[in-house]
């Protein structure tokens, strides 16, 4: 436990002779999870963010692990991407329009990985839909008016709320 570090006295006595030797402890652990990242830019396919380094426990940070995450109408994604900590403490990731994504950052030091950051919750940025309506079928009702019917733009494909078609 970190409560541990300090100089630590070994002392032997003998009827004739008393000796003490003093040492210094430094205990090494994993690292304590970062703070919650912070956005620093949100597109449509794209949110960077940033984090700072938390407490290496008296060993250098090696890597720090990404993980985001986002349900979408076909159920959960998770997405794990590693940073090396020599090359920086800030990442843009590759995300879907319009999804809500939990974003958590950990770090890892030559004892172990620590915890994971209390999320960042961000939503992507709409964007144009991918594809359009389906399935579009007409039928004549009278001389002067028709039924037009679709199937809806698939979910996956949306990338935002469709207001109208």
């Amino acid at each position: 436990r970190r409560a541990d570090n300090g100089t630590y006295t070994c002392t032997a006595t003998t009827p004739v002779l008393t000796r003490s030797d003093s040492s210094d402890v430094t205990v090494l652990e994993r690292p304590d999870p970062p703070a919650r990242p912070m956005s620093t830019s949100i597109g449509a396919n794209s949110i960077a963010i940033s984090w700072t380094e938390p407490t290496t426990n008296n060993e250098p940070i090696t890597q720090y692990t990404v993980r985001y995450s986002y349900t979408n109408c076909l159920g959960a994604t998770i997405v794990n991407t590693t940073v090396q900590a020599a090359t920086a403490r800030a990442v843009t990731l590759a995300v879907e329009p319009f999804q809500m994504y939990s974003i958590s950052v950990r770090a890892t030091n030559a004892i172990g990985t620590g915890n994971y950051s209390d999320p960042l919750m961000v939503q992507a940025l709409t964007f144009q839909p991918e594809a359009p309506p389906q399935n579009i079928n007409t039928a004549n009702l009278s001389s002067s008016s028709i039924r037009v019917t679709w199937d809806p733009i698939p979910c996956t494909e949306r990338n935002g709320m469709i207001v109208e078609y």
